[in-house]
């Protein structure tokens, strides 16, 4: 898949009436990026984007993690230990963006872990590029497409396009880009 396949695909749930429900999975071969009762979660949105399954019970090193599901912490965690599926890099289009739960991020940094929120999120950068501040400072704004129950009370769609400000909250945040995934 190249990067402008997967954010047009990526796109096609926002402005849909899709819910957010933690755990909630789109099958595979759905048109849209919700599970049976037009719901969604973000990694299962991430993962219907990229066309993968989330349950690998194949994976020993992930059923070390979670059982074997394929969400923010199996991500964050194929992120460091570089299993093939996710590699480490700096945010561009296409790049996932993901924080792992507060428990697994305090593991990884006391400090910063703390400010991670209880559950880990992930979304899909679209847009890297810079921008001009108030004090003629030039930082770099990233856009991400993301499905999040914040999205669902601001818009009535779990699935949007926004700025990365709830990624820069959490303390321990990467990104990733899919190895099968073309420029």
């Amino acid at each position: 898949m190249r990067v402008e396949e997967l954010l047009a695909r990526a796109r096609l749930g926002i402005g849909e009436d899709i819910g957010y429900v933690l755990g909630a999975t789109p099958g595979l071969g759905a048109a849209l990026p919700q599970d049976e009762n037009g719901n969604a979660d973000c990694s299962g949105f991430v993962a219907w984007c990229f066309g993968f399954k989330k349950f690998h019970p194949e994976l020993a090193w992930l059923r070390r993690v979670n059982g074997g599901w394929l969400n923010t912490d199996g991500i964050f965690t194929d992120l460091g230990e570089s299993t093939g599926l996710f590699e480490r890099c700096a945010p561009r289009p296409g790049a996932v963006v993901v924080y792992p739960a507060r428990w697994y991020a305090q593991r990884l940094d006391p400090q910063r872990g703390k400010l991670n929120p209880t559950v880990g999120h992930i979304g899909i950068v679209s847009h890297v590029g810079p921008t001009l501040d108030e004090g003629g400072e030039i930082p770099r704004e990233i856009r991400v497409v993301h499905c999040s129950a914040g999205n669902a009370r601001r818009t009535g769609c779990s699935i949007g396009e926004t700025d990365d400000a709830v990624f820069r909250r959490a303390g321990v945040v990467d990104y990733g880009w899919h190895c099968s995934l073309e420029d």
